[in-house]
């Protein structure tokens, strides 16, 4: 196992940190049994010695269900590269969240492998069912803690992929609730009022 200089490990962490920012805003596309999550502006170019990466599909819900407790889903994240890669990159944990930004109980993320050409590459991880036998998962966003493109000049994100998969929409209020809504909380503060008089 090669050393790290202290200083380069202090510097790929100060990096690290101020490459994490406000979540992608993403959008996911479903084909047969596979799920994407693509960025709503395209590509993002990250820092190729030092990044966080944080994916948001809100209103969106990735469903992960249909497997037996111990099976495992792919997760598989694509990147384009330029310079020549080293072979000494390095992947950090993923956390699967929820709606609420809780990580998503039952799922246990694992980095597995990379595949890599000569101008791009994946980061393949495999997301084990610790819950119950065919247990339904409902994934909002995901972030992929500290990694590295492994001496790339250039590191660029250009999706996640989840299989087997299928996407659900976020139940959104109708008009007609939410104009019954508001009507309540008038009356409610119309009423507030005359009580405080």
């Amino acid at each position: 196992m090669r050393s790290f200089p202290l200083a380069a490990l202090a510097g790929l962490l100060l990096t690290a940190s101020t490459a994490a920012g406000a979540p992608i805003a993403s959008t996911v596309t479903c084909a047969a049994v596979a799920c994407t999550v693509t960025p709503n502006g395209g590509p993002v170019a990250v820092d190729p010695l030092g990044f966080t990466l944080e994916l948001d599909w809100t209103p969106q819900d990735i469903v992960l269900d249909e497997l037996e407790n111990g099976d495992w889903y792919a997760l598989v994240l694509h990147f384009d590269y330029t310079g020549t890669h080293d072979g000494t990159e390095h992947f950090g944990a993923i956390t699967l969240r929820d709606a609420g930004g809780a990580a998503v109980v039952g799922l246990d993320p694992e980095f597995d492998d990379l595949h890599i050409l000569p101008a791009s590459f994946t980061a393949n991880y495999q997301v084990f069912n610790e819950g119950v036998d065919f247990e339904e998962f409902l994934v909002r966003s995901l972030l992929l803690a500290v990694s590295d493109g492994g001496g790339t000049d250039t590191l660029t994100f250009q999706k996640a992929v989840f299989s087997p998969a299928s996407v659900r929409e976020a139940p959104v209020p109708e008009p007609v609730a939410l104009s019954l809504l508001a009507t309540g909380l008038v009356g409610l503060a119309a009423r507030r009022l005359r009580v405080t008089r």
